[in-house]
């Protein structure tokens, strides 16, 4: 069984800390890192590793723009510019870290290098929630060094406690819970970070980001 832990919950109950960025992420990928590109707009998903220090180790190109050498820039961007302050786990230790981003590359002149980042990673769709809500859970998967998933915190969240909870439980399938790997290919123990949404429809479902 998985443990949940919820931020406001009591306070003897610590959470992991996530990496937080010291460089802006809409400075990580510049304009000039693009080559040039045939599609009118390129969407890119990609996963980027941060070490015990705070320093990209892994990036991984989660949905491809189906350019690999856009796919390329975007990674060699980001493990380029991006730096964090690094993320503890519940013993307040440094550790590895994992976060998603999605970029919209719009290949005209006048917006080139514009991109955005939407909010949710994973969105859960089930009947039992209003259309066009609001609803965002934030989770930190803690992995453990042998791959497998030790515990799952809310770290906020503006839902009710059965969708925090069916978030956890989302996320603990092994295809979003996946193993951490620094930038040797090595298992390595940390944190999973995933903005978790939810849609209305007829029949439970999920679309991973």
């Amino acid at each position: 069984m998985i443990e949940l832990f919820i931020a406001a919950s009591a306070a003897s109950i610590s959470i992991p800390t996530k990496a937080e960025p010291t460089v802006d992420p809409s400075n990580w990928i510049m304009a000039s890192d693009f080559p040039p590109i045939n599609q009118t707009i390129s969407n890119i998903t990609y996963e980027l590793t941060v070490n015990q220090q705070g320093k990209p180790d892994r990036c991984t190109i989660f949905f491809s723009s189906g350019s690999g050498q856009l796919d390329a820039a975007v990674c060699g961007g980001a493990m380029k510019r991006a730096r964090f302050r690094p993320a503890k786990d519940r013993n307040g230790a440094p550790a590895f870290f994992v976060r998603r981003e999605r970029i919209s590359f719009v290949a005209d002149e006048s917006q080139a290098g514009d991109y955005r980042n939407e909010d949710a990673d994973i969105v859960i769709s089930l009947p039992e929630v209003p259309q066009n809500n609001n609803y965002l859970t934030e989770i930190l998967l803690t992995m453990a060094g042998d791959g497998t998933l030790s515990d799952c915190a809310i770290r906020q969240s503006n839902a009710e406690p059965a969708l925090d909870q069916l978030a956890c439980e989302v996320a603990s399938s092994p295809q979003i819970a996946a193993p951490i790997r620094d930038g040797n290919g090595n298992t390595v123990p940390g944190i999973r970070n995933y903005y978790v949404g939810f849609g209305n429809a007829p029949t439970l479902g999920t679309i991973s980001r």
